[in-house]
């Protein structure tokens, strides 16, 4: 059985990885998440360095990016200094945190484009019209993509947040 397990965690592995890698992930927070998804408790910062091979620092700063943007809950006990970190095996809360920071970078990129339309508008010249034209559609563009993001983001497809359904 325990070649089976070992099969069945390398087979998963290979798939998390080819995913984790289409969204900006690299090897070393896939380690860590997956050590974390197959544990059998929450880990703290040692625990995931001895099981990946990382430096404590390494875990810290990956467990925490790991929690901002993936299905990962970090938590102390009560009268504890110490941090743990679980996976909560739920995509929903996965999908929340990555639609919600997409859609927050969207918007100030709506901004900022807006920003510039407005240092642009009153220039005459031709290549400033042209950069101007580019920057409006580009923004009218990102903001139908907000629209889209905070339809994603109230659909039960993703929950709505706080739940873990």
């Amino acid at each position: 059985m325990q070649e089976t397990i070992r099969e069945v965690k390398g087979d998963i592995t290979e798939h998390y990885t080819k995913l984790f890698e289409e969204f900006g992930m690299n090897p070393t927070m896939i380690k860590v998440y997956m050590s974390l998804f197959f544990s059998k408790e929450p880990l703290g910062l040692q625990e995931l360095a001895d099981d990946t091979g990382y430096s404590v620092s390494t875990i810290c700063q990956t467990a925490d990016l790991l929690e901002k943007y993936v299905d990962v809950r970090k938590f102390k006990n009560p009268g504890s200094k110490k941090s743990y970190y679980e996976c909560q095996h739920d995509i929903k809360t996965a999908m929340r945190k990555k639609f919600g920071g997409m859609r927050e970078m969207m918007q100030d990129l709506v901004r900022v484009l807006k920003e510039s339309e407005e240092k642009l508008k009153t220039a005459d010249d031709e290549e400033t019209k042209r950069i101007s034209g580019h920057i409006t559609k580009l923004r009218k563009d990102y903001e139908k993509a907000d629209k889209l993001f905070a339809i994603l983001m109230t659909m039960n497809i993703i929950g709505k947040g706080g739940e873990n359904e």
